[in-house]
């Protein structure tokens, strides 16, 4: 296999593709892609450009939420990679291209840890209440656990150790996110919302995906 894993993204937030107030037609050309729908959220967790809300989308919080995560995952799992998982912003070059955030699994020799990117591009236009449902996903408990673990089982073949089958890892990743809450990891409402914006989500596109495309 390859010296360097394929990364595991998270696509662009339910929020960017839904169409509020009524409006069927696409947002005029110039809008940021994220704040699309903006009108049918509360003010307060809309994006802002005020210190307060443009930090919340940083590698500093997702580090404390995969902190947060680490800390528990003990309790709830019996087997943990050896790897660590490591915070990072987008490089810049690649930021305005880039989805929201990646998984990029260790290295096979073991040298480079698994490593979660954030994308802060343009970060005080990006909505807040997803930033701990993404943590999840992409890092604890959600790709890191299950893709570094499965590396680390020497026992398995080869294909099921170093296999990236979406099905099941994007699967893992959204359970992870529902998992986020019975282990008590939301800070607060707005946060769970996010959470659900997700498992809505992912709803509609098994009708788009699988149906009108």
């Amino acid at each position: 296999p390859s010296s360097t894993p394929p990364r595991r993204s998270a696509s662009v937030s339910p929020a960017t593709t839904r169409r509020c107030s009524g409006s069927t037609a696409a947002p005029p050309t110039g809008t940021p892609r994220s704040r699309t729908g903006a009108n049918c959220m509360p003010a307060d967790i809309r994006p802002s450009s005020s210190s307060s809300g443009s930090t919340r989308r940083t590698p500093g919080t997702a580090r404390a939420a995969v902190t947060k995560a680490e800390a528990v995952a003990p309790q709830w799992f019996g087997l943990l990679p050896e790897s660590p998982c490591e915070v990072r912003e987008v490089p810049a070059a690649e930021a305005p291209a880039s989805p929201a955030a990646y998984y990029m699994a260790p290295s096979l020799d073991g040298s480079r840890p698994g490593i979660y990117f954030l994308n802060t591009y343009q970060a005080s236009e990006r909505f807040r209440f997803g930033s701990e449902a993404l943590a999840f996903h992409e890092a604890v408990p959600g790709h890191h656990l299950q893709i570094s673990l499965a590396q680390e089982l020497g026992s398995l073949p080869e294909f099921r150790r170093w296999g990236g089958y979406t099905a099941f890892v994007e699967g893992w990743g959204l359970y992870a996110e529902s998992l986020g809450e019975e282990m008590g990891f939301y800070a607060d409402p707005y946060s769970k919302f996010g959470q659900l914006t997700y498992e809505m989500w992912r709803a509609i596109r098994l009708v788009v995906d699988t149906g009108m495309h």
